[in-house]
């Protein structure tokens, strides 16, 4: 979502004030502000256009009912992010009831957290990858740090620490297996982050 700054900042800080007094005209402008992003970033989780319409909505149903808690000097768009992720999580938590539909979203997100490098720099995602690389034996962690945090090359890797590329490679492979795992036994952790991490790109 877009950066505002200090005029943009003022500006819909003045909106919010409008809004917590029941200006419709403040609601409609922060809908339209927002709501083809946060429409976008919801349909890419759920797939469904409809679903995505329904919880877009839901998420301004919740602005407007908690118009008169928000403050003026705290961003809007944490606010609107905070809502659709905890709507779309609770509509993933009603899906889970269908098993195979549960493991497949579960899928999802742990091949992305597994081999989706330059996104693991977000604070969600790193958190949870860290808390998966720890329980790696201390070199394979210092290799998969180095490769998959650092962004080294396995020829790098090799190189400063004296082993053959084919080394690092099996490291990775076995780190991988290991950090997979450990998300798969942490499934609301892991589909919550995913959905966090997912609205924050």
């Amino acid at each position: 979502m877009h950066q505002l700054d200090e005029h943009g900042l003022a500006k819909e800080s003045k909106l919010l004030g409008h809004l917590a007094s029941g200006d419709q005209h403040a609601f409609t402008t922060l809908y339209r502000n927002y709501s083809s992003r946060l429409f976008a970033k919801i349909n890419h989780l759920v797939n469904d256009d409809e679903i995505a319409k329904e919880l877009l909505q839901d998420v301004f149903m919740k602005l407007w009912s908690q118009r008169e808690k928000l403050d003026p000097t705290k961003s809007i768009k944490s606010f609107l992010f905070t809502i659709a992720v905890n709507l779309v999580y609770d509509h993933f938590r009603k899906l889970a009831k269908d098993k195979k539909y549960a493991r497949s979203i579960l899928q999802t997100a742990v091949d992305y957290y597994s081999h989706t490098e330059e996104e693991m720099h977000s604070k969600e995602s790193l958190q949870l990858i860290r808390q998966a690389i720890d329980q790696l034996p201390p070199q394979r962690r210092q290799i998969f740090l180095m490769c998959k945090i650092d962004g080294k090359s396995y020829e790098q890797v090799a190189n400063q620490l004296s082993i053959s590329p084919s080394t690092v490679r099996d490291h990775i492979v076995k780190g991988n297996k290991i950090v997979r795992d450990y998300l798969l036994k942490n499934p609301d952790l892991i589909v919550y982050s995913f959905i966090a991490t997912t609205f924050l790109r």
